[in-house]
């Protein structure tokens, strides 16, 4: 079975990451072949066809940090401009994955 994984970071070492890298050694040990859409890579954990870098899901991407400034620390009295920045950001990873990856 193919399964996609999303993640804002692989190969480091916080729990997240961490925990994820053993998920994909169980699940390819099974037989499963493993994608990854990424913001950011620290190292290879499958092989790089199948592995996608997208900097919008990087916790350091410009976009990123101006989503959680709106949503935990500077909230905005009308949510509007957050949540249209959040659909297109949806809608550019939904177009990432079902373009082929």
């Amino acid at each position: 079975m193919n399964i996609g994984i999303i993640i804002g970071r692989i190969g480091d070492v916080d729990g997240v990451a961490l925990e994820t890298e053993k998920w994909i050694t169980v699940l390819q040990k099974m037989g499963h072949k493993i994608f990854i859409l990424s913001g950011r890579f620290k190292r290879d954990i499958v092989a790089p066809k199948q592995q996608k870098l997208l900097r919008c899901l990087s916790f350091f991407s410009p976009e990123c940090e101006w989503e959680q400034n709106r949503a935990f620390f500077f909230p905005p009295d009308d949510p509007d401009e957050l949540m249209a920045h959040l659909e297109a950001t949806s809608t550019r990873v939904a177009t990432t994955i079902f373009n082929g990856y």
